[in-house]
């Protein structure tokens, strides 16, 4: 009898604002679908969550499908550093940790490497593996400029810090929806909004496993699998 009442109430309401119950209850399950929709999925359906935004680009401006980086850790001029190596030709510069306590934020790189797996999206990684977009200009200045260079650092470091407080995501399977959304609206204008909140913590998660197991060994070899969406770590 209550239910009735209030399933009443809300009609009256809904009626008197001209609201469509129907339209909202679509929107509300679309909303819980892009938070939660990757966990309701089986392990042979998230292979196919990664998104591939260069698929009509020639294979030199196109993010490699499959393809592994080794860490390495090396003590240089009073500080640690890591390198980063794929068959054996270093990528990128070395990074250090840019703090004045270690926190292993040297090996950050393996975020956006995490990104490109499950999402099919890093613009850094795109840079470090010189796979610019040139041929189309707009699409080389707006996407894989500089603009969205520093909007993929600054969700790095905004993940970083929240992790910290959180033991670095160890044991943790959920992410604060205010995280997410504040990701999702600083991408808003970038292709990667295509993407879901649930796809932004599930890249997160799997970054920060393969993190946790980088910065435990002081290296070891990363495994990023665009196609089954997929980044993993062996020793």
């Amino acid at each position: 009898e209550e239910l009735g009442d209030m399933l009443w109430y809300i009609s009256n309401i809904a009626s008197k604002f001209n609201l469509d119950l129907q339209e909202i209850a679509e929107d509300n399950l679309r909303k819980c679908n892009d938070r939660w929709g990757w966990r309701d999925s089986t392990e042979t359906d998230n292979k196919n969550t990664s998104y591939i935004f260069d698929n009509e680009f020639p294979e030199h401006e196109s993010l490699p499908r499959q393809f592994e980086v080794e860490i390495t850790e090396v003590s240089q001029d009073n500080s640690v550093k890591m390198k980063a190596f794929i068959n054996k030709e270093q990528i990128g510069n070395d990074l250090t940790d840019n703090s004045y306590k270690s926190d292993g934020y040297r090996f950050h790189d393996i975020f956006h490497f995490s990104y490109a797996a499950v999402l099919g999206w890093s613009v850094v990684t795109r840079s470090i593996l010189k796979r610019k977009r040139k041929s189309h200009h707009l699409i080389d200045e707006v996407e894989d400029g500089g603009r969205a260079v520093a909007i993929e650092e600054g969700i790095s470091a905004l993940v970083f810090s929240y992790a910290k407080d959180h033991d670095f995501l160890e044991g943790v399977s959920t992410l604060d929806y205010q995280l997410l959304k504040t990701i999702k609206n600083m991408t808003s204008h970038l292709e990667v909004s295509q993407c879901s909140l649930g796809d932004w913590e599930r890249a997160i998660l799997m970054g920060y496993d393969v993190w946790r197991q980088v910065e435990k060994n002081r290296g070891g070899t990363v495994l990023i699998d665009i196609d089954a969406g997929l980044i993993t770590y062996q020793i």
